[in-house]
């Protein structure tokens, strides 16, 4: 069927003692109309369309538009996506699939709802969707970290069929009350044309009118910019000031709200939830829960006998990766706050965030350590943005890599072998010892693990 067909005899469009029977005709009428007489229609045409044509996005657009030059152009650029809709040129959803041995993961835009404002390109953990005249998802992992932050419900995600998102069954991903989700201020310059309706065609709550000036109602602005990508005058300023959301705790989220609002907000709202959520485990003891054993065996330095030679970095990308790249080893080598030489390799958290927050279940637990089964992971990078430590690394091959604790050398690390130091050690540590000794690091120095590496390796 058509999307430019004609509508039945008895509901036509009367104008002027003549019948319009689509948009295409409705246009042409408008475009030799005089202003008065669009002024007098205006409203009709829009009912007419929203409730005969059955065109909502159209409609939402032409809703508050006042001037007869502006509702052609809206018209225009609507029956031109919808011709090429009809040849089959273009389609009105953009469809992901990944398929691994298990599930089936389908990640989909819906164009129709997409209004083009910048909040899935700020949210989106790598950068992939690019908004302009269209949006794109090129490169999309599916990780389905932007779904929530849609405000108009344009993206989905489904997982064997079923509205599931994987990466909503992890702490990692906030939830939204409703479709407002941040608080903000919104302006607008003195670089505003007066003649110009772009923002208001394309702001999905209607906030933005235009009278003798452009105005907008914050009461019903839900911040979500749609108005300032499509500015052409850059006479919008927008600032959002606070993000409304309930739970949600990783690198990915920090770095989003970061983009979205700005790095003092973030540090400070990390640090509040860090300290409340901390406080709360060792207060009712909770370690002593975790479902595995209560003793770890991991990889220990010696800060006083390590020199920083990087020998078991060397060491561990040669044995595990074949590779002279220091990038691709599992243990790393910084300086800590206190000026002294350090070596990390993965501290097998009790809550394993990195197994929580991977949306394709790649990472397993084999005898307490982290193993990655490669058929599932497809390099999505989840686990590397919630790792503490800043221990997870990507592979060459776009899969994740973690220290197994020299898994295929049985259990005897290379990089304790190697140091020339002895500053390496391989033994156990109590868990619950462990984590407040971590915890309260975190306390004293306000800054999660992961940035302090993050810091020293920029430098």
């Amino acid at each position: 069927m058509s999307f430019l067909a004609n509508v039945e005899k008895d509901s036509c469009f009367r104008l002027e003692h003549k019948n319009i029977h689509n948009l295409k005709e409705l246009l042409a009428e408008i475009k030799d109309m005089h202003e008065d007489l669009f002024k007098k229609h205006n409203s009709d045409f829009y009912n007419w369309i929203k409730d005969v044509i059955n065109d909502n996005k159209l409609a939402s657009k032409l809703k508050n538009l006042t001037l007869k030059k502006n509702y052609i152009k809206v018209l225009e650029q609507r029956i031109y996506f919808l011709e090429k809709l009809d040849s089959g040129k273009v389609s009105d959803k953009i469809v992901k699939s990944l398929n691994t041995h298990n599930k089936e993961i389908i990640f989909t835009v819906d164009k129709e709802k997409c209004i083009l404002c910048d909040v899935c390109v700020k949210a989106c953990t790598k950068g992939v969707i690019k908004v302009k005249s269209d949006i794109t998802v090129d490169k999309c992992v599916l990780c389905g970290f932007c779904v929530p932050f849609c405000q108009v419900g344009a993206l989905s995600i489904t997982t064997d069929g079923k509205q599931e998102n994987p990466m909503q069954k992890t702490e990692a991903i906030p939830e939204f009350k409703n479709n407002k989700i941040f608080e903000g201020t919104i302006k607008v310059n003195e670089k505003c044309v007066k003649d110009c309706e772009d923002c208001v065609s394309v702001c999905p709550t209607h906030a933005i009118k235009r009278t003798s000036k452009l105005e907008i109602d914050e009461k019903k602005c839900i911040y979500c910019g749609a108005c300032k990508v499509a500015c052409p005058h850059e006479a919008i300023d927008l600032k959002r000031t606070e993000i409304l959301s309930k739970g949600g705790f990783c690198s990915d989220l920090n770095n989003a709200i970061q983009r979205f609002i700005g790095r003092e907000y973030i540090t400070q709202d990390h640090y509040n939830r860090t300290t409340k959520k901390v406080r709360k485990l060792l207060s009712e003891n909770k370690f002593e829960e975790a479902e595995i054993d209560s003793e770890f065996k991991i990889i220990v330095c010696d800060t006083k006998k390590c020199t920083a030679c990087k020998v078991c970095e060397h060491t561990c990308a040669l044995k595990n990766e074949k590779s002279k790249n220091l990038m691709k080893s599992r243990i790393r080598v910084y300086k800590d706050v206190q000026g002294e030489n350090l070596a990390y390799s993965c501290r097998l958290c009790t809550d394993h965030p990195c197994k929580s927050a991977c949306p394709h279940n790649a990472i397993s637990i084999v005898d307490n350590i982290l193993k990655i089964n490669d058929k599932n992971c497809v390099g999505c990078g989840q686990c590397i943005e919630v790792c503490r430590f800043g221990i997870m690394t990507m592979h060459e091959d776009k899969k994740a890599r973690v220290c197994d604790m020299c898994r295929k050398f049985e259990y005897n690390p290379q990089c304790v072998k190697a140091c020339p130091q002895k500053a390496l050690s391989y033994k156990k540590i109590d868990a619950k010892d462990k984590f407040q000794a971590f915890f309260q690091d975190l306390f004293e120095k306000q800054e999660h693990p992961a940035e302090i590496i993050m810091k020293k390796l920029e430098t």
